[in-house]
């Protein structure tokens, strides 16, 4: 896909079916809050209260993380970035506010700090040349998978970093479709407390643990893994753009009529396209038509995801 079209949302006759098809560029992460957390108990504490297990993560790696509340719906997912005396957290700018405050909240004696990082600012490297990649000190860059995706930071929030890298700059909506095109999801306000992990394949993208110790939401989240049988699952794909569509608005399907079958979970417009990570029920995966927003809505079109979408443990 040509940067230039995505960038300022002109209409485009190519459209990405992977993540391997966008460009080389540098989107500049806007619309995430930064939380720091710090201190010789920091890493300890969050390990009670996020899906995955980040005991022994080694400074500079990256890690998709949930956070639910007491009933295994996810109030955040979150981007952790370790560091040497604790780590980063990056969260949609619209749910910072309740998620610092519930992390504080259950804080209690831990030897930790919890503030939002107002002086730095964030970048995602999308595709980057190979003689790019051994450039990328750990102390500033994550590594999200295998050389595709970084997340950098600017110590000066003057681009002095970013300015290092000869690649087109552009929004945040460059690097959602990434996420959107890898199969990851996110929790925005709209969808708070409305999705289980299992339910947009955050166990499917390295972001739950089901062999690490008690965190909220734990039983609900191991119980439908080891003794149920999933019945939604998130799929992505592309439709036509007929108006303005968000996380949490519905999707339908023929089988349930005007009930709704799932929810949008990210979305991002392309011109007169859409690209959309939607929850649907698990007879839908692969096969019988979604209708985004309203019942007679645009259809959606699959994409394949980069994994293999489950239902059981032994699939």
């Amino acid at each position: 896909m040509k940067l230039s079209e995505l960038n300022a949302f002109k209409d485009s006759a190519i459209n990405p079916a992977n993540l391997s098809d966008l460009d080389p560029a540098l989107a500049t992460l806007s619309d995430f809050a930064c939380l720091n957390v710090s201190g010789e108990e920091a890493i300890s504490f969050l390990q009670g209260q996020f899906t995955n297990d980040i005991s022994k993560l080694e400074n500079g790696a990256c890690l998709l993380n949930g956070y639910c509340n007491p009933k295994g719906r996810a109030l955040a997912v979150t981007w952790l970035l370790k560091k040497e005396d604790g780590c980063y957290l990056l969260v949609p700018n619209d749910i910072s506010e309740g998620f610092t405050k519930r992390l504080q909240m259950f804080k209690m004696r831990a030897k930790a700090t919890i503030e939002i990082e107002s002086n730095l600012a964030f970048f995602g490297l999308i595709n980057p040349p190979e003689n790019i990649v051994p450039k990328l000190d750990s102390a500033f860059h994550w590594r999200l998978d295998s050389n595709r995706r970084f997340i950098g930071i600017d110590r000066t929030k003057k681009d002095s970093l970013a300015s290092q890298f000869d690649l087109p700059h552009t929004g945040q909506d460059y690097w959602n479709l990434g996420q959107i095109l890898a199969g990851e999801p996110m929790i925005y306000a709209l969808t708070a407390e409305s999705l289980i992990p299992q339910h947009m394949n955050l166990d499917l993208v390295n972001g739950v643990s089901f062999t690490k110790g008690c965190y909220p939401g734990q039983e609900i989240i191991a119980r439908l893994r080891y003794l149920g049988k999933l019945k939604q699952r998130m799929i992505i794909g592309r439709s036509k753009n007929l108006g303005d569509r968000s996380p949490g608005d519905p999707v339908f399907t023929q089988e349930k009529g005007e009930q709704k079958a799932g929810v949008i979970v990210d979305i991002v417009n392309v011109g007169e396209i859409q690209y959309l990570s939607v929850n649907v029920p698990a007879t839908h995966i692969d096969s019988g038509d979604i209708h985004i927003g309203e019942r007679q809505g645009a259809i959606l079109e699959r994409i394949p995801t980069p994994y293999k979408i489950t239902l059981e443990k032994n699939d």
